[in-house]
C-alpha cells in the first residue's frame, strides 16, 4: 500500500478503499526549507525534515505552478485577441484612405467633374476679368484727371508769374553784359560821381566808387537798389552800348527805382523823355527809332515798344536821355535793356 498523505485524506483525494485519485510521481530529491530568522541544529533539522513528509511538500508545488500557468495563458490569449483586432482595424483604415485619396485624383483629373461646377467657374473667372477691367478703367481715368488738374495749375502759375513779373523779364535781352555786350566809354557822356571820393590827397579826389556806363547793362532785376545806377552830368546825355548779337529791335526797357524806394519820396533824377538810335556800325548812320517818356509813378521796369521795330537789323544802340524829372545837378540810368529778334530766328 502506498504512502498516504493527510493533507490529500482530509481533502478527499483517496477512494474508499484508500487508493489515491490523481496518481502522481514522487521526487526522489527532498527540499528543503530553512526558516528565515531561526537557527537548527543539526539534529533539530533532520528531526523536522524527518517529519515533514514528501507528500506534502510535492502537493504544494502542483498547484500552484497550474494557477500560475492558468492565468499566463489567459493573459497571452488576451494580448493575441486584441494584436489581431488592431491589425484589422489598421487595414480597414488604409483601404479606406486609399479609395478617398483616388476619389479625389478622379476629380482634381476632371474624371467625374459635374457640368454645373464647370460652368460656375468660368462664370467666377468672367466676373474677376471685368472686375479687373474695370479697375484699370477708374485708375487710367483718375491718371488723366490728375494730369488735367496738373496742367491747369501749371496754365495758372504761369499766368501769375508773367503777371507778377516784369515783361522784360520775360524776353531775351541783346544788351546784357554778360551775354557779350559792351559799353565802349569814350562813346558815352561823361560819368557824374554822386558819392565822395574814396582816397584823397590833399583835398584832391582820386578814387571814387566804382561806377560807370556798364552799370546800366549789367541786368539787375527789380526791385532795384537806391544808388546802384550810373549818373551823367545834367539833364542831358547818352550812353552808346554794343549788342551781344545783331538784332531787330522791337522792344527796349528803362528802368529807375520807384518813388516809394526814393528818400525825397519822388525820384527828380529819372529820366523823363528819351529816344532810341540803332546803327549797323560804330561809325554809321544812326537810326531814330522811337522817342518815350518814362513815368516815374510807375513800374521801376517800364517797357516801350518800338513803332519802326521792321526798319532793320542793328549791332549798336544808343540811348540819348532828352531830360530829367526835375534834378538841376545829374540823371541817373539804373537800367536799360534791348529786346528783339535774331535774323536767323526770323528767317
Amino acid at each position: 500500500m502506498a504512502r498516504q498523505s493527510s493533507r490529500l485524506l482530509s481533502m478527499g483525494y483517496y477512494h474508499n478503499d484508500e487508493e489515491p485519485l490523481v496518481s502522481y510521481k514522487e521526487s526522489p530529491y527532498r527540499v528543503f526549507r530553512r526558516k528565515r530568522g531561526r537557527r537548527h541544529s543539526g539534529a533539530s533539522t533532520f528531526s523536522d525534515m524527518s517529519s515533514t513528509s514528501f507528500g506534502d511538500d510535492i502537493g504544494h508545488l502542483p498547484a500552484s505552478n497550474w494557477r500560475g500557468r492558468n492565468s499566463f495563458c489567459m493573459r497571452f490569449c488576451q494580448k493575441r485577441v486584441f494584436s489581431l483586432i488592431f491589425i484589422i482595424l489598421m487595414c480597414f483604415g488604409g483601404c479606406l484612405y486609399k479609395m478617398y485619396a483616388s476619389s479625389r485624383t478622379r476629380v482634381s483629373q476632371g474624371l467625374g467633374r459635374p457640368e454645373n461646377m464647370d460652368s460656375a467657374g468660368n462664370e467666377v473667372r468672367m466676373m474677376q476679368a471685368q472686375l479687373t477691367k474695370l479697375q484699370e478703367d477708374m485708375a487710367g481715368a483718375d491718371v488723366k484727371m490728375m494730369q488735367m488738374q496738373l496742367k491747369e495749375l501749371q496754365e495758372e502759375l504761369l499766368r501769375l508769374r508773367n503777371k507778377l513779373l516784369p515783361v522784360a523779364d520775360t524776353m531775351p535781352n541783346f544788351a546784357l553784359e554778360s551775354q557779350g555786350a559792351t559799353v565802349p566809354h569814350y562813346l558815352s557822356s561823361e560819368t557824374y560821381h554822386t558819392q565822395p571820393p574814396l582816397v584823397t590827397f590833399w583835398g584832391i579826389p582820386l578814387w571814387y566808387p566804382p561806377a560807370n556806363p556798364r552799370t546800366v547793362i549789367q541786368g539787375h532785376s527789380s526791385p532795384l537798389t537806391p544808388g546802384r545806377c550810373w549818373a551823367f552830368a545834367g539833364r542831358r546825355g547818352h550812353v552808346f552800348i554794343s549788342l551781344s548779337h545783331p538784332v531787330t529791335i522791337t522792344h527796349v526797357t528803362l528802368g529807375h527805382i520807384s518813388s516809394m524806394q526814393s528818400p525825397a519820396g519822388f525820384t527828380y533824377s529819372a529820366p523823363r523823355e528819351f529816344s532810341v538810335y540803332g546803327m549797323k556800325k560804330v561809325d554809321g548812320e544812326a537810326t531814330r527809332l522811337g522817342t518815350f517818356v518814362y513815368d516815374p509813378n510807375g513800374e521801376s521796369l517800364q517797357t516801350f515798344k518800338l513803332p519802326g521795330h521792321t526798319k532793320g537789323v542793328f549791332r549798336f544802340v544808343k540811348l540819348q536821355i532828352e531830360s530829367n524829372w526835375g534834378h538841376p545837378e545829374y540823371t541817373c540810368v539804373y537800367n536799360f535793356r534791348v529786346h528783339g529778334t535774331m535774323p536767323s530766328v526770323t528767317a
